[in-house]
């Protein structure tokens, strides 16, 4: 066991493997971040950034943890993609007494 993500990716999938997969999870921080920033909302607001720092610190766990892409981990990264994209489009809601 390599107890890595990074070697284990590098064993199982090559060097180009391992690029596109971090190439790919750049682009998901990038895409999260350019969202988080127009969400006027600070209940949405704080709702995705605990979801995004939720995913951070699964993927640095992931980094030097022997248990290889676990659920948990996509999960919460989808969690934060929905919450980033949907947030702006949602209006507040108001609760009528």
């Amino acid at each position: 066991d390599s107890h890595s993500l990074f070697f284990k990716l590098l064993a199982e999938t090559g060097i180009v493997g391992t690029i596109l997969f971090y190439v790919f999870i750049g682009y998901l921080l990038l895409y999260i971040l350019k969202n988080l920033f127009i969400i006027k909302d600070k209940t949405w607001m704080y709702i995705a950034t605990s979801l995004l720092a939720s995913s951070i610190g699964l993927f640095v766990f992931e980094m030097f943890g022997t248990s290889y892409f676990l659920a948990k981990m996509w999960i919460f990264v989808g969690l934060t993609l929905v919450a980033v994209t949907l947030a702006p489009k949602i209006k507040r809601l108001k609760i009528k007494d």
